[in-house]
């Protein structure tokens, strides 16, 4: 019931930022731009995050195999686009990563290690993508509504960097452990240290750990391109600057789960932040659809993997 509650919540919340920002749109305006787009484009930048998510395979390959996982590379990516696929289909934008876990542990059986390599991945993915936001931001001296935005996103990275610290930092663990144990959660406190020697693996596994972020920085910059390429393709040509600093926080916002999918969240937060650099509304809220529906398409052969998916022998 409370999870049913929890969704009808999050519907409500959806479809209420939806139904406001129409209010201020311009149906017809926005037909004519879709009529002018360029399909071209458009297919560019789906090619672009498709290539770019099978890259996001390979990291993620890296990180399994930072834990002792040797998956296949065929399966990993056969993996990696079924989370996406479920992605559309749940709450939030990281339901995805629940069904990789999920799907993972079928391969290994082994739970605690399996959600570690996908925490890591998505851990990789949006320290990447702060990185790149705040390095733009610094060097092109990014302003927004007046106000500098390098200040702001540093302090988003040191305190990402804070989070990241807590995680590897030992006696974390040790304390958690010790209290789940005077609570009698024994299953908890063993659970804890097993994602604790987990966590440790990539302490020794370095050179995983770099490759995999600097395959986050490349699919990052084919993330904003893509965006790019599809804001270029309804007509709006808008620095590509502003692309490297807003995608990277268009992103953390539509990861707060008070919606479905982040739908009515993210296209608010188009329109908020690339209205007031040039873009018309409506040709920001267009973006923003461009861009679900991008993500949509090349999640497409994850639909395919989830109906010939076969479990392989345990190992």
């Amino acid at each position: 019931m409370n999870r049913w509650l929890a969704l009808m919540l999050k519907l409500l919340v959806s479809g209420t930022l939806l139904f406001l920002l129409f209010r201020r749109i311009e149906a017809q305006q926005l037909h004519v731009l879709l009529r002018r787009a360029n399909v071209g484009l458009i297919g560019l930048a789906v090619s672009m995050y498709t290539l770019g998510q099978i890259l996001c395979a390979y990291r993620w390959k890296l990180l399994l195999n930072a834990v002792g996982f040797d998956l296949p590379l065929a399966r990993t990516v056969s993996l990696y686009f079924l989370g996406m696929f479920f992605n559309l289909f749940f709450p939030t934008m990281v339901g995805g990563d629940a069904v990789k876990v999920y799907y993972l542990t079928r391969e290994f059986g082994d739970i605690p290690r399996s959600t570690t390599t996908v925490l890591m991945d998505r851990d990789a993915g949006l320290g990447a993508l702060l990185l790149v936001a705040v390095v733009v931001s610094g060097v092109a001296r990014v302003r927004f509504l007046d106000v500098p935005m390098f200040p702001l996103l540093v302090g988003m990275f040191a305190a990402f960097g804070v989070a990241n610290l807590l995680l590897f930092y030992d006696p974390t663990y040790r304390r958690l452990a010790r209290w789940f144990e005077r609570l009698r959660w024994t299953r908890l406190a063993g659970l804890t240290r097993q994602l604790h020697a987990a966590f440790s693996a990539y302490r020794q596994s370095l050179d995983r750990l770099l490759g995999a972020v600097g395959l986050s920085l490349l699919f990052d910059m084919a993330l904003i391109g893509f965006a790019y390429l599809a804001a270029r393709a309804i007509g709006w040509p808008v620095a590509f600057t502003y692309f490297c600093v807003f995608i990277p926080l268009i992103a953390l916002i539509s990861m707060v789960p008070i919606t479905v999918y982040g739908f009515g969240l993210r296209e608010y937060a188009f329109v908020f932040f690339f209205s007031r650099v040039g873009m018309s509304e409506e040709a920001s809220l267009l973006l923003s659809f461009l861009f679900f529906f991008i993500v949509l398409v090349s999640s497409l052969p994850g639909a395919v993997v989830y109906i010939f998916y076969r479990r392989r022998p345990v190992s």
